[in-house]
């Protein structure tokens, strides 16, 4: 299974980087054009997600993102080094192992955005509600949820190596 391993800093111009490398990946693979658009899209959430983390915990390590594909599946983690589960919706009980499937950050997104909308009676109310520093990341993982077939979110808490959050999106290879 070939693999590349991206360390970017923090900054949201790099974001851009780690898409064009994962379309990149995707037109070697040859996948359809609007595979690529998602796989771009999911990486680049995935890696503003983890911008965010970084800049709002003053973290100085960089955001790892790796790419690994076989025949048969597009594998591609986004590692941030901040606290684990740092901007992530509160799942309730996940796995053993800390991590959450897709399903489950969708579906408590939606409910944070429900809850803050059902709760304001004008725009201004919602403004108040929303904690939109926080919201966005989260909702970023509701889109990436839509998008990826196979989606996990591992709270580093319960890991070998303590810290920080993965972000891991698989896509099934058609075989040409």
């Amino acid at each position: 299974m070939p693999k590349v391993e991206l360390h970017i800093s923090a900054l949201p111009i790099n974001v851009r980087t780690a898409r064009l490398v994962a379309a990149a990946l995707g037109r070697r693979m040859g996948l359809d054009a609007y595979v690529i658009d998602e796989v771009k899209l999911a990486v680049g959430e995935a890696c503003s997600r983890a911008v965010s983390v970084h800049r709002s915990e003053s973290v100085d390590q960089p955001i790892i993102v790796q790419f690994r594909d076989d025949s048969d599946v597009l594998e591609i983690s986004v590692h941030d080094c901040g606290p684990a589960g740092a901007l992530l919706p509160a799942y309730g009980e996940g796995a053993a192992d800390g991590s959450v499937g897709g399903d489950a950050v969708a579906e408590e997104a939606a409910n944070l955005l429900e809850a803050a909308t059902n709760s304001a009676q004008e725009p201004a109310d919602l403004e108040r509600a929303v904690d939109v520093s926080s919201l966005a990341p989260r909702l970023g993982l509701a889109m990436i949820a839509g998008l990826v077939d196979d989606l996990s979110v591992e709270d580093r808490a319960h890991s070998e190596v303590p810290g920080g959050t993965v972000v891991t999106m698989r896509w099934p290879i058609a075989a040409v």
